[in-house]
This record gives structure tokens, sequence and C-alpha cells, in this order.
């Protein structure tokens, strides 16, 4: 698993297509285009090993709580499984 992370003032986004994730929620008019202010944003992608590592996502939490820890931030957004 890898990902690239950055702490930014604002972010951006307009989605232009629905992803092939299971995660994804669908388009709406709602959530088409959205802004979030200081914002702390992850790019994560897995890879096919990270399949047979029960642990991967652990780690991965426990780095996102670290950095953000140490940012400071608590209000934090993310996409959830339905």
């Amino acid at each position: 698993m890898r990902f690239l992370s950055f702490h930014v003032d604002y972010f951006w986004y307009k989605v232009s297509q629905r992803g092939r994730s299971e995660f994804a929620d669908e388009i709406t008019d709602e959530n088409k285009e959205g802004r979030v202010e200081n914002a702390f944003v992850m790019f994560i992608s897995t890879e096919k090993q990270d399949e047979t590592n029960p642990d991967i996502v652990d780690k991965l939490v426990a780095e996102i709580e670290k950095l953000t820890t140490q940012l400071k931030k608590s209000n934090c957004h993310y996409l959830k499984k339905k």
C-alpha cells in the first residue's frame, strides 16, 4: 500500500464520472462538486500483495492518526462503505 498526503489551505473537486470502487457514492447534484477548507488530502493505492496482509489497514490507520495528531486535526471527512 502506498499513500501520498498533503496538508492544504483548501481542496476543490469536480466529479467527471463515477469510479469503479465499491466505496464510491452515487453522483448527485449535491456531491458532484465541492470544496474543503484547511484539508488533509490523502491519495491511497493498494497493491495485489496487500490482500494477503491483514495488518495493512491497521498500519495505515495508525499512520493517519499519527499525521493528524502532528497537524492537530480532529475533524476528518471520509468515505464510508454502505
